[in-house]
């Protein structure tokens, strides 16, 4: 049998290798993706921490905001909370604390955003 089989044969077994482990890696993600998470106490549903695909920008705090609009700040965390309020920066807010909420704190004069965002 010459080289050039082997080498062949080789590469074609380690491409084979290669395409499953991707296949298996993606079917995974996609079942992270599509797992319902429980809602503790309250009804309030964490992020979930155990995925290894997990990015730091689906947790906050987002610093990414500061300096922005209220609405352009919520713009960019509505796909991570399902509450984004945008209020006055000396404004009350409730103190119960929820993962789906974030407050976005302005000030008035400019509708600039001055505290990083955060869940809560």
């Amino acid at each position: 049998v010459s080289a050039t089989c082997l080498s062949s044969i080789f590469l074609l077994v380690a491409g084979v290798i290669v395409a499953v482990l991707q296949i298996n890696r993606r079917a995974h993600d996609a079942q992270v993706r599509n797992r319902v998470q429980t809602p503790i106490m309250g009804g309030i549903k964490q992020p979930n921490l155990n995925t290894k695909s997990i990015h730091k920008e689906e947790l906050g705090p987002w610093p990414i905001c500061m300096g922005k609009s209220g609405d352009e700040c919520c713009s960019i965390l509505k796909e991570y909370v399902k509450k984004c309020i945008v209020l006055d920066v000396n404004a009350v807010t409730m103190m119960d604390y929820n993962l789906q909420r974030v407050w976005v704190h302005i000030d008035p004069k400019t509708n600039l955003v001055v505290k990083v965002p955060h869940r809560g």
